[in-house]
């Protein structure tokens, strides 16, 4: 009779727990603080939920346009996963029965409002919104000025600047970073202007003519953006203008690395001849009057004053030829 009466009993107590709705009772009264707080968004469920608030406040901003939408999703409903295994745990676990069960029994205690729990949790619920709200303003209003500050070109260093493969004109490299890795135009333009001489979009350059100060603004834009950094570099000057005793003198030197940035092109080159040796064709360039007079010895003397170009090239001069 003992062991009926245990199974019996058993079977009793089975029946209560399984009519009686504590566990969902208890997992709506533990998630009723989800509910509230329209301006939290998602942050706020992430400080109640025990998650991150940096990443609640991301989310939240990113969806803060939504918030007065009917189907916003910033609360926890009965069919989310999360409060469903809360349930879940609440009902199947011994200890979980009993705090639900005494939970309840404390929401009716005489002399209680019967919804205190549920305001306190409200109340819980709007201070954790706040919260929430704050955190993410704080971080929406850091982004923002980290944003603008990381459009901004900066150039590294000092930009490099040389004469271009024994060529006239010179060399430059500039290096430039943004933060925000958007794409980036290299300038060279006239000292103070927005004149545009030369364009890059790797920071390269090549072959560029002197300018009259010997400096350019290197202009660093931000194609995105439009905005702009600025830096005037020197360094590309003039040639040396070649007097006729200094020109005569190279005339009748051997040939140096940078022997032909001082003479315009060929085809911009006159040679005029006070003299010529029978028997030759006067040279029309200036690296066939230097082979000429290699080959047959000569001497060559500079007649008259040399004409020059704007960068200081010789472009024209007479020479007189001595065997």
């Amino acid at each position: 009779m003992s062991i009926v009466g245990l199974v019996l009993t058993f079977f009793a107590c089975a029946a209560i727990g399984y009519f009686i709705p504590i566990g969902e009772r208890s997992a709506s009264t533990l998630f009723a603080s989800a509910t509230g707080g329209g301006g939290g968004g998602e942050g706020a469920d992430d400080v109640l939920f025990g998650g991150g608030t940096s990443g609640g406040s991301s989310r939240g901003s990113s969806r803060g346009a939504d918030a007065s939408a009917p189907d916003a999703g910033n609360t926890v409903g009965a069919d989310s996963p999360m409060q469903e295994g809360v349930a879940a745990g609440a009902a199947q676990t011994p200890g979980g029965a009993q705090a639900s069960g005494t939970q309840m029994a404390g929401a009716q205690t005489p002399g209680t409002p019967a919804n205190a729990s549920q305001a306190g949790a409200a109340s819980q619920a709007g201070v954790a919104s706040q919260a929430g709200a704050a955190s993410q303003t704080a971080v929406g209003g850091a982004s923002a000025a980290v944003g603008q500050s990381s459009t901004m070109p900066v150039i590294e260093g000092k930009p490099l600047v040389g004469r271009a493969n024994k060529r006239f004109g010179f060399a430059c490299r500039a290096k430039a970073t943004v933060a925000s890795g958007d794409p980036l135009e290299y300038r060279l333009c006239e000292v103070g202007t927005s004149e545009v001489k030369y364009r890059s979009t790797n920071g390269g350059f090549v072959l560029v003519v002197p300018s009259e100060s010997g400096k350019y603004d290197l202009v660093v834009e931000n194609t995105r953006t439009r905005e702009q950094t600025r830096m005037t570099i020197g360094g590309f000057d003039k040639v040396v203008k070649l007097s006729a005793a200094m020109l005569q003198e190279k005339l009748n030197k051997p040939m140096d690395d940078w022997f032909y940035i001082y003479f315009v092109e060929d085809k911009d080159l006159t040679i005029d001849y006070e003299n010529i040796p029978e028997g030759f064709v006067p040279a029309r360039s200036v690296g066939a009057l230097m082979s000429d007079r290699t080959a047959n010895g000569w001497t060559i003397e500079v007649v008259g004053t040399p004409q020059y170009d704007e960068y200081n090239q010789v472009r024209r001069f007479k020479v007189r030829i001595r065997e």
